[in-house]
């Protein structure tokens, strides 16, 4: 399966024979795990996301609650920061809301490597095991650590598109409105100068 490709639900459903509103009840409540594009009925997953749902219904399935199982997923799988957006010339309703959403999701995702950081340092500080952080450890963490810088990046960038986006969308339905008016004004003008009929005399 090509990893650029994308899949629907139903396509998803079908590779792992579960029904469709299996799928989205579990979309619902680990979508952060899911990797995906786009929004609402343009969404669509990365080919690794058949394998987290594949996951998901797995730890299910042994019982695990659903704080267990994203405790579970956040430990196997990266959390979905989505940067790409609606295709170009399509209106983004939401755009604002969800480029905030995914930025507070970047800044959460700087935070739990903080604190990985911060409580390993305070056990060596408190005479805890002295176990040194791996190298390996720490250059993994060095580079998530970076990855969530460039993706809150690019998540502000695309947050000022939307803004000038949305501020040339309320320009457009200012100039509507006014259109509205002077054409209301024009056709009761017309109607009040046409004659009448001669029932109405």
């Amino acid at each position: 399966m090509s990893q650029t490709r994308l899949l629907s639900i139903s396509a998803i459903a079908k590779d792992l024979g579960q029904p469709e509103s299996t799928l989205h009840y579990w979309k619902n409540r680990f979508e952060p795990f899911l990797p995906s594009m786009g929004q609402g009925r343009h969404k669509r997953f990365r080919t690794q996301a058949v394998e987290v749902f594949r996951r998901i219904g797995e730890l299910l399935r042994s019982g695990m609650s659903t704080e267990d199982v994203r405790e579970e997923l956040g430990r196997s799988f990266p959390v979905n920061v989505e940067t790409g957006g609606m295709p170009d010339g399509l209106p983004d309703r939401q755009g604002q809301g969800q480029a905030q959403a995914m930025a507070e999701m970047a800044a959460a995702i700087g935070m739990e490597i903080a604190k990985a950081i911060g409580s390993h340092l305070s056990g060596l500080l408190a005479g805890g095991p002295q176990t040194a952080l791996a190298p390996a450890d720490a250059e993994g963490l060095g580079d998530e650590l970076d990855m969530a810088r460039e993706e809150l990046a690019a998540l502000k960038s695309q947050n000022r598109d939307m803004e000038s986006k949305l501020a040339v969308f309320e320009a457009e339905l200012v100039r509507l409105r006014k259109d509205s008016r002077e054409m209301e004004k024009y056709l009761l003008s017309k109607i009040k100068l046409a004659p009448k009929s001669p029932q109405e005399s």
